[in-house]
């Protein structure tokens, strides 16, 4: 049995720390199915929610993401 792949969207991460994430690295591909991001920052990861709203980017409505809070890796 294969797994069913989901095929890739667009989105954009909104929100965060101020100054955390550059805005060229806030539009990225995830799956379509996704809800929760986490990506990781030097030693912290970022957490970002889907959210019921769209952000156009390029003329293209995307859906966006809504940075929630930050883990720290333990050493």
């Amino acid at each position: 049995m294969s797994a069913t792949a989901h095929p890739a969207v667009t989105v954009i991460l909104s929100g965060g720390p101020t100054g955390h994430l550059p805005e060229a690295q806030r539009v990225r591909e995830v799956g379509a199915d996704a809800t929760v991001l986490k990506v990781a920052e030097g030693r912290h990861y970022d957490h970002y929610h889907a959210v019921d709203e769209r952000c156009e980017v390029d003329g293209t409505a995307v859906r966006v993401f809504r940075w929630r809070y930050r883990t720290y890796v333990a050493e």
